[in-house]
């Protein structure tokens, strides 16, 4: 695939990380060189996580798989990579920019993520990958550090933007989202929090563009652009840089809103009206959840006391475990021009 003519932006993010406040912040349905992104703003491999739960797979070992799943699982990523190249696609043709946003893990395959969610019963087999369409049967490649389910030919057309946000705000507020979710959404709360409760989706997708980008192999050592949710919120210099190097125009960008009416909310399908259920109470941005001065020790105790002491461990187990990742990417992160201070 030739590189793309017009720049390909997705918003790699984890759940919880404020990703919905910054689809909001940059507006991109009111850009006027944005080709409007659908399902607020992405979500194309989503479907991939209704399949896996319909047919009771998302935490069963791969290697118990039947043939028939396998060709279920495949053809729905299929099916969803499909749909996101048919979106880049028409933004180039129409003379716009496309915008996406994904949650990281989402680009990964089941080897990935069910072996997450199956610890001590993962699979040995090669990792899936999806095909180009209309690349007319030529042989999509991986490199080493692509581990995610798409070929290197596509990958390396996107220009990402790594949100992240302090695990011990993401993680618990995951929690207390999934309680709320029926199933086939969420089948297992177990899987889900072995799959979502980690950076090292996030840690993948930035070591391979980072790679990619390296001003060894001739990159701009620009992308990928890594922004952390606090700035967004309280360093508005932050998101102008962002706007800037997008080509976006500033002045459409929001940082207050009207709140959604009752009736707007019960329109959205469920997992929707469950994600966006803090944004859509809001007016603008709010600081009352940043991660200054946080200390796991005593948030582990509260989450203790409001989850019990099983999960509030586990909780606690996966914060601890992603703190490396999230301090590496954070110290990549976009700074604004008028402070160095961290």
């Amino acid at each position: 695939m030739e590189p793309a003519q017009y720049r390909r932006f997705v918003l790699m993010s984890s759940p919880r990380t404020a990703s919905n406040l910054f689809v909001k912040m940059i507006n991109a349905t009111d850009q006027p060189n944005v080709e409007p992104p659908s399902n607020h703003g992405g979500y194309y491999f989503f479907p991939t996580i209704i399949k896996i739960n319909e047919l009771g797979l998302r935490q069963k070992p791969m290697d118990e798989w039947t043939e028939e799943e396998r060709t279920a699982m495949l053809q729905c990523s299929q099916d969803c990579f499909n749909n996101f190249v048919k979106y880049t696609t028409e933004a180039e043709a129409n003379g716009k920019i496309a915008f996406i946003k994904e949650h990281a893990n989402l680009f990964f395959g089941p080897t990935d993520t069910v072996n997450l969610a199956c610890p001590g019963r993962e699979t040995k087999e090669d990792r899936w990958m999806v095909q180009i369409p209309g690349s007319d049967g030529k042989k999509s490649t991986r490199s080493p550090l692509n581990k995610s389910i798409m070929p290197d030919e596509y990958l390396k057309t996107l220009s990402p933007i790594i949100l992240i946000r302090h695990p011990a705000l993401s993680f618990p507020s995951f929690q207390r989202q999934i309680q709320q979710m029926p199933a086939p959404i969420v089948c297992s709360m177990d899987a889900e929090r072995r799959i979502a409760m980690t950076y090292q989706f996030t840690a993948s997708m930035h070591a391979y563009f980072a790679d990619l980008h390296s001003p060894e192999k001739g990159g701009e050592a620009t992308w990928p652009l890594v922004l952390e949710a606090d700035d967004i919120i309280t360093q508005p210099d932050v998101m102008a840089q962002l706007v800037e190097r997008m080509g976006m125009d500033m002045s459409k960008v929001l940082f207050s809103w009207e709140e959604q009416s009752q009736e707007q909310i019960d329109r959205l399908p469920t997992p929707m009206r469950v994600f966006l259920g803090t944004l859509n109470a809001s007016t603008g941005l709010k600081t009352d959840r940043l991660s200054a001065n946080i200390d796991i020790d005593v948030e582990a105790r509260k989450w203790r006391e409001e989850f019990g002491e099983e999960i509030g461990k586990q909780v606690e187990g996966f914060v601890r475990d992603a703190m490396p990742d999230y301090e590496f990417l954070k110290a990549k992160r976009m700074m604004p021009r008028t402070s160095a201070t961290s």
